[in-house]
C-alpha cells in the first residue's frame, strides 16, 4: 500500500509541549493523523510513522488563534508605496 492510500500518523516533538487541559511537558510530542490529535505525551513514550522535531520551539496542541484579523485581508498591499511620514 502506498502512503497515500492509508492513514499516516505523525509525531512533531519539540522542547516543549503545553496541552490546553494539563502541565507542560518537556522534551514532549503530539501524533497527529488526518488533522486530528492522537495522543500528546513525552516524545519517547509515542510511536509514529513519520516523526518531525522542532529544536528551541514549543507546541500549544489545539491552540487555535481566535485573533488573526481576517476581514483585513482584503486590504492587503492596498497602502504598498505610500509614504508615512
Amino acid at each position: 500500500m502506498t502512503e497515500n492510500s492509508q492513514t499516516v500518523s505523525e509525531l512533531i516533538t519539540a522542547d516543549w509541549v503545553i496541552p490546553v487541559d494539563g502541565k507542560p511537558i518537556r522534551e514532549g510530542g503530539v501524533v497527529v493523523s488526518n488533522n486530528h490529535i492522537l495522543a500528546i505525551g513525552h516524545r519517547k513514550e509515542l510511536n509514529a510513522d513519520r516523526i518531525s522535531t522542532y529544536e528551541k520551539a514549543v507546541i500549544i496542541p489545539g491552540f487555535v488563534n481566535a485573533h488573526s484579523h481576517l476581514e483585513y485581508t482584503s486590504f492587503a498591499g492596498f497602502g504598498d508605496g505610500l509614504g508615512f511620514g
